[in-house]
């Protein structure tokens, strides 16, 4: 795991609106906020990035199941009012709820998006459940889920 941390930089950045893109290995949103925030500021750093986040965005490239080269998994956090407090209560163990409960919103969770990568068969179930968060929950929503109906031509 690349131990990267928010720098002052960015956190400087992040107070004048500026857009801050940085790379950090991390297995999802949650996660990459919890390595993020053991710092010794972390007080302050969670107030200041629950003012100013606006999205995070992760992905996880996957073989094609047809083998034709790899395709990305999406997580998408939006910096909503709910995620922003989250983040300035140090609840972050909350935020995969909420992102799996705020896709009307436009957010979605990296089971989500293998979930619709296997239903359209464009991943396997194995690479999927492989790299899925929650793969035994992953795998029940898959059986209680009802083929789309394919129409003729």
């Amino acid at each position: 795991m690349n131990k990267s941390f928010i720098s002052k930089k960015e956190t400087n950045g992040a107070k004048k609106a500026e857009l801050i893109y940085t790379h950090i290995e991390s297995s999802n949103n949650y996660h990459l906020l919890e390595i993020e925030l053991l710092t010794g500021r972390h007080h302050q750093i969670r107030a200041q990035l629950a003012l100013v986040l606006e999205a995070v965005l992760s992905q996880v490239l996957l073989p094609r199941a047809d083998g034709s080269g790899r395709i990305a998994a999406f997580e998408i956090m939006l910096g909503t009012y709910a995620i922003g407090s989250l983040i300035r209560e140090a609840r972050t163990y909350e935020l995969p709820s909420v992102i799996e409960m705020s896709s009307r919103q436009g957010m979605q969770s990296l089971d989500q998006s293998l979930r619709r990568l296997i239903e359209s068969g464009l991943v396997t179930l194995e690479e999927a459940l492989s790299r899925a968060h929650k793969p035994q929950e992953l795998r029940s929503k898959l059986l209680h889920t009802t083929p789309p109906v394919r129409r003729g031509r």
